[in-house]
């Protein structure tokens, strides 16, 4: 795929959702977590995320947990804390730019 074509996909996909280049962060991060095995805490992330404010970091979770991009898990055993995990639109957008 030639980059341009890759550039305006990706372009296309932050318009449609609404996202900016923090919420393209926050995703990353936690892929990228889940990825090499690590569990990431909404907590845990919140403190250690030094892009935006506390306040501002937990909101964009919300908001991109609302759009499906990301998702709370818990572990077995234990309610009280919630982890992130990348969510269902993420998965399928995921795939879509894999197969493109």
């Amino acid at each position: 795929m030639k980059i341009e074509k890759l550039a305006d996909l990706l372009t296309g996909v932050n318009k449609s959702f609404g996202m900016d280049d923090i919420d393209i962060k926050i995703i990353g991060h936690i892929e990228l977590q889940r990825k090499l095995g690590n569990k990431v805490t909404i907590m845990g992330f919140i403190d250690n995320f030094k892009e935006s404010s506390p306040a501002s970091t937990h909101r964009r979770i919300r908001k991109l947990c609302s759009k499906k991009l990301l998702d709370k898990t818990y572990q077995e055993n234990n309610s009280r804390t919630k982890y992130l995990i990348t969510g269902k639109k993420f998965s399928d957008l995921h795939s879509h730019l894999m197969g493109a």
